[in-house]
């Protein structure tokens, strides 16, 4: 995924987490506009939703990986795993 796909999703999902409340509107980017639908991130696991924070934050995979221990591939694959999980609700 190249990194405009990356920030593109984040602002999707930033927006989708902000009107849901689960993330404070100041942590989003002021250019989150899209329609959020209030089921998009139920079934996110806390780590996906964490990796979700961190990335609308404009934290990059590596730095996310440091911050939550984790692997990059872990990062990776959290992150694709709650994108798929929003694109299939």
């Amino acid at each position: 995924m190249s990194r405009s796909q990356q920030l593109c999703a984040a602002a999707l999902m930033a927006a989708s987490l902000v009107t849901m409340g689960a993330v404070p509107a100041h942590a989003a980017p002021a250019r989150a506009t899209v329609t959020a639908r209030p089921t998009a991130y139920a079934s996110c696991t806390q780590r996906e939703r964490q990796v979700l924070d961190l990335v609308s934050r404009g934290y990059s995979f590596h730095q996310i990986a440091h911050i939550l221990h984790i692997s990059y591939n872990t990062v990776r694959a959290l992150f694709a795993s709650a994108r798929m999980k929003h694109c299939s609700a």
